[in-house]
């Protein structure tokens, strides 16, 4: 997984799959960290909980399946 600071709090994981690229989103704040856009399941994740490497809280926002 390629890891691309954008600023300070926006850093950006891709990953290259076969039928399309998997970006999640992380936006580091003083009391929590969010995740947008988390693909396909909670594995996707993994990656930037193992960049974070800290206590503060995740909030995790996952997409609404296409069909809502």
């Amino acid at each position: 997984m390629k890891i691309k600071k954008l600023s300070n709090r926006n850093i950006i994981f891709k990953k290259i799959l076969t039928e399309w690229n998997l970006n999640l989103h992380l936006i580091l704040e003083e009391k929590y960290n969010y995740i947008i856009d988390t693909g396909f399941s909670s594995q996707s994740v993994t990656p930037i909980k193992e960049y974070l490497r800290n206590n503060k809280n995740l909030i995790i926002k996952y997409p609404q399946s296409l069909g809502s």
